[in-house]
């Protein structure tokens, strides 16, 4: 079974797996969607039952 990975949950990540998931061309259980803390809120992994990993960004430094 294919599996798939996605970086943010974003609009491009959600029109994705509408179709694929619509298509079962894959299984729920074989979509991840890794967001920041920050971008958590998206809620693909209610909306479309994926699995969500959410990890804490650093804030950057600016070197100067």
């Amino acid at each position: 079974m294919a599996k798939i990975s996605f970086i943010g949950g974003g609009v491009m990540a959600e029109a994705i797996i509408s179709r694929v998931l619509s298509e079962n061309l894959i299984d729920a259980n074989n979509i991840y969607v890794g967001e920041t803390y920050e971008q958590a809120p998206s809620n693909l992994g209610k909306k479309y039952l994926v699995r969500q990993q959410i990890t804490i960004s650093k804030p950057s430094r600016i070197l100067t």
